[in-house]
């Protein structure tokens, strides 16, 4: 969903400086995508992480290391994209 947003935004845009937005905005906005690959497929690997704590396959140890470390990564990645969006809506790649 995030995606379509940004590539609509993006796309929406025709005024004469097309091509230096896009020149732009291009490499901010593919980074931005990546990072929320990124954070969507770490939040899968966690939920199978979730499933064996609450069926019981790993230590409450075991749960507290994981949980701590998917924190840490979320909390990375979450405020490297923000940093991203925030780029891109002072230069108006987004608006």
């Amino acid at each position: 969903m995030n995606l379509l947003l940004i590539l609509l935004t993006f796309f929406s845009c025709s005024s004469s400086t097309e091509k230096e937005n896009k020149e732009k905005c291009e490499p901010i906005l593919q980074k931005i995508i990546n990072k929320q690959k990124l954070r969507e497929v770490a939040r899968k690997d966690f939920q199978i992480t979730i499933n064996w704590y609450t069926q019981g396959k790993i230590s409450e140890d075991q749960w507290v290391l994981e949980r701590d470390l998917w924190l840490n990564k979320e909390n990375q990645l979450l405020k490297e994209v923000n940093k991203l969006y925030e780029t891109s809506y002072k230069i108006k790649c987004l608006e």
